[in-house]
C-alpha cells in the first residue's frame, strides 16, 4: 500500500462519521481496516474524540460557581495588591540602575587618579574601589533587614502572607 492509499483511507474514516459513503468505499475501509493496525487506530481514535465531544455537558451547582467567583475575586486582589507593592521595589531598581550605570566610571577614573597620586598598587586601589561600590549596597539591605515593619512588607509584597496562597 502506498502512502495516499492511507491517506485515503484516513479520509474516508472521516467522510463516513460525517455523511454516508458509498457501499463500495464502506468495503474497501473495512477491509483496510482489517489488515492496518495503524489506520484501525486512526479509526478507533476518531470514534473516542466524537463520542467524547457528544458526552452531556456537566453543570455546577450555583453554590459552588458562586464559591469559585468569589476565590478568583479574592485571589485578584491579591494579586493586585502584591503588584502595588511591587512598584516601588521596581522603581528602586531602575534607580539604582540608571546610578551606577552614571558613577561607576566616575568612581572609577577617582580611585585610579587617587591610587596614582598615593602610589598605590593596582591591586590596592582596585580593591578599595571594590568595596566603595559594594559597601553602600550592603549597608542599606543590613539596615533593611533589619528592620520589623519593612520585613513584613517584604513579605506581603512576596506573598508570604498569614493564608499561605
Amino acid at each position: 500500500m502506498t502512502e495516499n492509499d492511507h491517506q485515503r483511507v484516513r479520509q474516508l474514516s472521516m467522510a463516513g462519521r460525517i455523511e454516508e459513503i458509498s457501499s463500495a468505499d464502506r468495503q474497501g475501509l473495512d477491509s483496510h481496516l482489517a489488515s492496518c493496525a495503524d489506520c484501525a487506530r486512526f479509526a478507533a481514535s476518531l470514534d473516542e474524540a466524537i463520542g467524547a465531544a457528544r458526552l452531556p455537558a456537566v453543570m455546577a451547582d450555583s453554590s459552588l460557581v458562586r464559591a469559585t467567583q468569589s476565590r478568583v475575586r479574592r485571589r485578584a486582589a491579591q494579586l493586585q495588591a502584591h503588584s502595588a507593592a511591587m512598584r516601588p521595589l521596581w522603581i528602586a531598581v531602575a534607580m539604582v540602575c540608571a546610578w551606577a550605570t552614571l558613577t561607576t566610571p566616575l568612581l572609577w577614573a577617582a580611585f585610579a587618579w587617587l591610587g596614582a597620586a598615593l602610589s598605590l598598587s593596582n591591586a590596592e586601589w582596585r580593591t578599595g574601589f571594590l568595596f566603595a561600590w559594594i559597601a553602600p549596597t550592603l549597608a542599606a539591605s543590613l539596615l533593611l533587614l533589619g528592620s520589623g515593619s519593612q520585613r513584613a512588607r517584604w513579605r506581603m509584597a512576596f506573598g508570604q502572607n498569614s493564608e499561605g496562597v
